[in-house]
């Protein structure tokens, strides 16, 4: 097939998207449509290969895949592996567990499946996995197991059904999106089912020819409107709004105008087929493929967010580095005279093997916690000591010979529960957990939840990271309620931009390292205190203010109090009750 240069001019505005906007550059909030793009350059390239293929007489599965294997896995394997490299010395146990796991996920092509499996609470950030993007390739290959045995089995026996076919799947896929994406956010942006359209829409280019050519200059209008609505996709489109679902029209559509018009000359095909550009598209997948885990490793190396140099800087090497990767890694192994195919199969089946390995002791061993040597993470996970106040989650107190306390909220009020026990003092209480209420809602409370609140004689309500929203129970209603009850709302805590970094810290400086903490976990701390009055308020960040000049993040023996910058260790909910209870506040709960 006919190179054409405006396709790879596409593929760089795409990679660039991509890499600005995750660079943070905040003019493109829309950049991440990059990969829209992509899917649908990918599925105009591999069906024109299989149509094109199957109307000479040339087209065989087995080759199909070998130059499947030739394009993705001499650039991707080193990537993977030096990012396992990497993350032994800039990540956490937990973290670098959580790189191992998406280490074997990418090299089976089934990042997009963990990635949705573990998307929520309890998961990593994602600036700052350095495999994060590897999920597209995951949808890619799924997709190329399926697309190239039924497009075979249909054009070889009923061509005239395979419009229809692609037209089919493209409605079915998109609807699927654009009723999901809201409900199921992650699962609607990483799997298959909700982004196969967009590749089948490039299938679908690749195959319908009109009978009657467009004029020129229609054409060319159409290829130059395409490009606007990418750009337009870019700048406009943000992270806030469900996505794929119709928002997806957008960039995808403007790909299919330019996969099928861009050949036409005009203002478009003259844009993408700048030398430059085209040289950036050329270099396009090597260049998706390093830009992440540099940005990803820079921000674990820093307890602060990289500086705009930095990360332009950053952006310039990712260029470089990819272009190096495509010249002297690419290239050299899609050439079959270069590398016979069992040569090539043997070093790659090893080499991925090796890696794969590598990635899945790092899952089994639980990310080597021995490199955070005397920092308390050697004994289990952080999220099930967590959970494991799940174990006073009830629907009604059980003991009437003990005072009643009952803890309210997510998994913040999940470490109140851990700070209680570790305190020992509160033993004589029968203590009681639900997140099924909310001070700000208070009046709306119903169930179980009510109940406990009205047998409870102390209840603790805990705050979350993020800033409270207008509080709808009034004050007299909240006092109404909770009459003749001790109750205190526990102030928000957080650890900051990034921990990873203190993984270098060394032993005896870490009871002196403090925590340079968010603005808006100052502002969410100012929130919350405003909606109570003084006596009924745990500021923890003012206690801690107050008694070490700052947040923590060791306590005197070295052991970390967070691994994730939000949820206790065993070693910081025993650090926060010895810390907070004697504050003045907690005095009519404690002297009942």
């Amino acid at each position: 097939m006919e190179r054409r240069n405006d396709i790879d001019g596409l593929r760089a505005v795409a990679v660039l998207g991509v890499v600005l906007h995750h660079a943070g550059l905040a003019a493109l909030p829309g950049g991440f449509v990059g990969v829209d793009v992509f899917f649908v350059i990918s599925g105009f390239l591999i069906s024109r290969i299989i149509t094109d293929g199957v109307a000479d007489g040339s087209f065989t599965l087995a080759h199909f895949y070998e130059r499947r294997a030739r394009r993705i896995l001499p650039a991707l394997v080193p990537v993977v592996a030096l990012s396992l490299i990497a993350g032994y010395w800039l990540l956490l146990p937990d973290d670098y567990e959580n790189l191992g796991q998406s280490a074997v996920a990418t090299l089976f092509f089934a990042n997009n499946v963990l990635l949705t499996l573990t998307s929520g609470y309890w998961d990593l950030a994602a600036t700052f996995k350095p495999l994060l993007h590897t999920w597209s390739l995951g949808v890619e290959e799924q997709f190329y197991i399926a697309y190239p045995l039924l497009a075979l089995l249909v054009l070889r026996r009923r061509p005239a059904l395979f419009a229809p076919m692609l037209a089919g799947g493209i409605v079915i896929s998109f609807l699927l999106s654009v009723t999901l994406s809201a409900r199921y956010p992650d699962a609607s942006f990483y799997l298959i089912h909700t982004r196969a359209w967009e590749l089948l829409l490039g299938a679908l280019t690749a195959w319908c020819t009109p009978r009657t050519p467009q004029p020129e200059r229609v054409a060319r209008m159409l290829a130059l409107t395409g490009l606007a609505m990418i750009v337009g996709a870019m700048l406009l489109i943000d992270e806030t709004a469900p996505y794929p679902g119709w928002r997806a029209l957008l960039p995808c559509v403007g790909t299919a105008l330019i996969l099928r018009h861009g050949s036409a000359g005009g203002l478009a095909q003259r844009a993408l087929g700048w030398g430059p550009l085209v040289l950036v598209g050329l270099a396009s997948y090597s260049i998706y493929l390093w830009h992440q885990p540099l940005f990803a490793f820079a921000r674990a190396a820093s307890v602060t967010p990289p500086s705009p140099a930095l990360m332009a800087a950053l952006t310039l090497a990712t260029l470089i580095i990819g272009y190096a990767s495509w010249r002297w890694i690419e290239q050299p192994f899609r050439n079959s005279g270069r590398w016979p195919l069992r040569p090539f199969l043997t070093l790659g089946i090893t080499a991925t093997a090796l890696t794969g390995a590598a990635g899945l002791a790092l899952s089994i061993t639980s990310g080597l916690p021995h490199r955070a040597h005397g920092m308390g993470l050697d004994a289990g996970d952080y999220a099930a000591y967590n959970n494991s106040a799940f174990r006073f989650q009830k629907d009604r107190f059980d003991d009437p010979a003990r005072p009643n306390l009952l803890v309210v909220g997510n998994s913040m009020a999940r470490d109140m529960v851990n700070m209680l026990v570790e305190s020992n003092r509160f033993d004589e209480y029968e203590i009681a957990y639900r997140t099924d209420a909310h001070l700000c809602t208070l009046h709306r409370t119903t169930g179980a939840a009510l109940q406990l609140i009205a047998d409870a004689e102390v209840v603790l309500f805990v705050a979350s990271t993020s800033a409270p929203v207008r509080c709808k129970t009034s004050a007299a209603d909240r006092d109404a309620v909770l009459a003749g009850k001790a109750w205190l709302l526990i102030g928000p805590k957080h650890f900051g931009y990034n921990l990873n970094a203190s993984l270098r810290v060394p032993a005896s400086q870490r009871p002196s390292v403090r925590a340079a903490l968010l603005p808006e976990t100052v502002a969410a701390n100012a929130g919350y205190a405003a909606l109570v009055p003084p006596d009924h308020y745990v500021d923890l960040l003012g206690i801690m203010q107050r008694r070490h000049g700052g947040l923590p993040i060791f306590d005197a023996q070295g052991r970390i109090l967070s691994a994730d910058r939000i949820h206790l260790t065993q070693a910081g909910a025993q650090f926060f009750a010895q810390e907070i209870l004697d504050d003045p506040v907690w005095q009519p709960i404690l002297a009942r």
